[in-house]
């Protein structure tokens, strides 16, 4: 049976993470037989509608973060990407010229919209002046750029881009890159971010290996290191501890527990629950997709958020005192987070641990969990970790500390969504563990 796949990209071309989701996507669009439907909408008008905040914003970790992250995006994403230097800028023209191109001229639309970013993106030309507008059109032999420049500032066809605006905000969206998809007519999901697309192919069947199809690291000498520091509240982090005890990347990882609570306070940072109604929701559905797209069982727990300060200082001393039962005492305390209810009991904390326990291992269980429940331990072995952590820039979990070798930078990574991209840093490979999803056996993962 012959699918019809359907994908709206809603876009700024402010955007750079827009941006770097166009120079992936039109690397498959052959690949995968689907023509990208290209919808112009206002970030800033899409950030008010769904009351959220540029993540700019939000707090000065996390705008150093995206800065850091951004100029390392090119190199990820192979292309010639920097920000430029009049970022951000007003984009309304050039939004509202390529609306119009898309319905007057609809065979110069891709070359129009790739050229504009380009532009911006690559050669750090000014894309709010008209004079640079027209001469871009002109390049790629948009025949009435003068007429469509024109008529773009009239406000007739700058409500078009309001009106596309309130829709994908209509439909859940709180940021970009956001996708809408459709097979046979039937909507199929919308996901938001670059980093998204991985699902947004599983989704629909398509094959995907990354930015850069058919890239691959087949070997690597690294000797390189990963912290990684993770609370057991954080269900991004959950996913990311069972993705990367998938790797088989030869180097050493050291695992950190931390306070999710207190890095959002000390930063400044609110989580992605808390605001915007459309960010919330969208949420918790990537928490539905993402168990189906990398095969972990994972539910959330009927009581949350929780204090987790009694786990994640027991952990940090099991760690300490006896570290070869750490990781396994992790797996355990982790599945039964999100299966357990009452996690933070202590009976129930020893239930959990009887697999351990049993074997004659944590034989003095019940004095580190005694404590664990003293706040001095609670501030020695968390609440230290966390300042310093915060003091490095992190401003949510999971949050991973990489260094190429043990003289080098470190360099930050947050989310689970960033292991690839750390793989690619340390130049080993990476495995997803993704489930191959076919719909029609012309086509896996």
């Amino acid at each position: 049976m012959s699918r019809n796949i359907r994908i709206t990209f809603a876009f700024d071309v402010l955007s750079p993470y827009s941006f770097l989701a166009h120079q992936t996507l039109s690397r498959y669009e052959k690949v995968w037989g689907v023509k990208i439907e290209y919808l112009p909408v206002s970030i800033s008008d899409l950030f008010r509608i769904s009351k959220n905040k540029p993540p700019a914003q939000t707090c000065a970790n996390k705008r150093n973060y995206l800065m850091n992250d951004l100029a390392h995006a090119g190199d990820f994403h192979d292309c010639a990407f920097k920000l430029p230097s009049n970022f951000p800028t007003n984009t309304s023209l050039s939004l509202t010229a390529l609306n119009l191109i898309k319905h007057r001229q609809p065979q110069a639309f891709d070359a129009s919209l790739k050229n504009i970013w380009e532009a911006y993106f690559i050669r750090d030309q000014d894309i709010s002046k008209a004079s640079v507008l027209q001469g871009l059109l002109q390049e790629v032999r948009v025949d009435t750029a003068d007429e469509i420049l024109k008529d773009s500032s009239l406000e007739i066809h700058k409500a078009e881009i309001m009106k596309n605006t309130e829709m994908v905000s209509q439909k859940g969206a709180f940021g970009l890159p956001f996708f809408i998809t459709s097979i046979n007519g039937k909507e199929k999901g919308c996901f938001f971010g670059s980093d998204r697309i991985t699902l947004m192919a599983y989704e629909l069947g398509l094959p995907y290996s990354g930015p850069v199809p058919g890239r691959k690291i087949q070997s690597s000498n690294s000797k390189g290191s990963v912290i990684f520091a993770f609370d057991i509240l954080s269900p991004y982090s959950y996913f990311a501890y069972k993705i990367l005890r998938r790797q088989n990347w030869g180097i050493d990882i050291d695992y950190l527990p931390v306070s999710l609570v207190k890095i959002m306070k000390t930063s400044g940072n609110t989580g992605p629950t808390f605001g915007s109604e459309n960010k919330k929701k969208y949420t918790y559905a990537d928490l539905k997709y993402l168990p189906k797209l990398y095969d972990i069982p994972f539910k959330m727990p009927s009581k949350f958020p929780f204090d987790t300060s009694l786990l994640q200082t027991l952990l940090a001393i099991i760690k300490e005192r006896s570290p070869s039962d750490f990781l396994p005492a992790l797996d355990l305390l982790w599945e039964a987070t999100f299966f357990q209810p009452e996690i933070s009991n202590p009976e129930v904390i020893k239930k959990v641990f009887v697999p351990l326990t049993s074997n004659g291992k944590l034989k003095a269980l019940s004095e580190w969990i005694d404590e664990a429940s003293n706040q001095k331990s609670v501030e020695k072995y968390i609440v230290e970790s966390t300042m310093k952590l915060v003091k490095e820039g992190a401003f949510g979990l999971p949050y991973f500390k990489v260094q190429k070798d043990s003289g080098s930078t470190p360099r930050y990574f947050f989310g689970s969504d960033r292991l690839e991209n750390i793989a690619h840093y340390l130049q080993v490979p990476y495995e997803s563990g993704i489930v191959s999803r076919s719909h029609d056996n012309s086509s896996k993962l």
